[in-house]
Order: C-alpha cells, then structure tokens, then sequence
C-alpha cells in the first residue's frame, strides 16, 4: 500500500519534528548541566573566595607579629648602643673630672712643697743666725769674764 503524498509529508515532518524534540530536550538537558556546573564552580568560586580571604587576613596578622618582633629586635641592639654610648660618655666625663682633680692635687702638692721648702730654708736661715748669734755672744762672754781666783784648788777627783 502506498501511502499518499500528505501522509508521506505528514510522517516526514512528524519525524522532523520527533528529532528538533529530541534536539530541544537534549539542547534543555545541556542547559540545565550546565546552569549546574555553572552554580557548582560559583560555590566553588565563592568558597576559594572565603578561603583566601581568610588565608589573607591570617598572612596579615602573621606579618604584622612578625613586623612587631622585628620591631623589638631591631630596637633592642639599638637601645644597647645606646646604652654602651651613654656609658662612654659618663666614662670619659669621668676621666675628665678625675684628670682636672689630679691637675688640681698635682698643684696644691706643688704649692706644698714650696711652701714646705720657704719654710724650710727661713728655718735654716733663722737656725743659721741664732748659732751666728750664740756664737758671737759666747765670745763675747769669754772676753769679758774676768779671771778670778777661787777658794777652790783644782786637785784629783
């Protein structure tokens, strides 16, 4: 039996139209897996976001702890120049106060000692002039004292 023109169209577009069905719900089932790879990498992507944000402010504290002990030892080797420095220079402020005292001590020691060999040379000027004097004076008494005869005969002791 042979089939009439409108039906052989018939079947011909009802098989065109079967397969563009097909074609629809195939091309409605790529859609849809791909709206759900698509929300899929957006939860993915959302939660590397979380992730890295998260590892983001964790790397922040972490160089912000470690640009604080940086910090601490960086002023540390400071502070004891610092320190040495100051003692330096109470050191030589020390031997400049010890180095004017000595200069002072060495003068007053200087002062002593002239005034220690004034006294000492007056002192054998005046020595010096009271022997000239006893002398002159016992002298003078043995020149003057008359002789005179006593009682007394020397004799044996």
């Amino acid at each position: 039996m042979p089939l009439s023109q409108p039906a052989l169209w018939r079947g011909l577009l009802q098989g065109e139209l079967d397969a563009a069905r097909q074609a629809l719900a195939a091309s409605q089932a790529r859609q849809e897996e791909g709206t759900r790879q698509i929300e899929t990498l957006e939860r993915q992507l959302q939660d590397l976001r979380t992730q890295f944000s998260t590892d983001l402010e964790r790397t922040r504290e972490q160089v912000a702890v470690a640009q604080k002990r940086a910090g601490v030892t960086e002023r540390r080797p400071l502070r004891e120049i610092d320190q040495e420095r100051t003692r330096r220079q109470k050191g030589e402020q020390a031997v400049a106060d010890l180095r004017l005292e000595l200069a002072a001590v060495q003068a007053r020691a200087q002062h002593a000692a002239v005034a220690g060999a004034e006294a000492r040379a007056r002192l054998q000027a005046e020595r010096a002039q009271a022997e000239a004097t006893a002398t002159r004076r016992m002298a003078a008494t043995k020149r003057h004292v008359p002789a005179t005869k006593t009682k007394f005969k020397p004799g044996p002791a």
